[in-house]
């Protein structure tokens, strides 16, 4: 006597398990920054650089910290641009120490 026999009325057919289909990828909807590849569009941005620069409390609108900036120099003051946006002004003696 088999101890393993199972009638064929018993038996199961082999069922295929169905394939996992892969999750959808998330698409973030989070828009890219505004001036993070291009400086802002006005005149006086003409000839603007990408420069890092290393901020204590000296432009409050831009924040303090290592960041990475559009930079237009002047003759007494220099302009700033982050990549979102914010704008604001240091004299160019300050502007020379925080630069990185």
């Amino acid at each position: 006597m088999d101890f393993f026999y199972i009638p064929p009325k018993l038996q199961r057919e082999k069922v295929k398990a169905a394939r996992r289909r892969a999750a959808p990828r998330f698409k973030s909807n989070i828009p890219p920054e505004e001036f993070s590849k291009r400086p802002p569009k006005s005149k006086s941005w003409r000839g603007a650089e990408k420069v890092w620069v290393h901020l204590g409390d000296e432009c409050p609108r831009i924040g303090s910290g290592v960041r990475l900036v559009w930079a237009k120099r002047g003759t007494v003051w220099v302009r700033l641009c982050d990549t979102i946006g914010n704008r604001g002004k240091l004299r160019l003696d300050a502007f020379e120490s925080a630069v990185r």
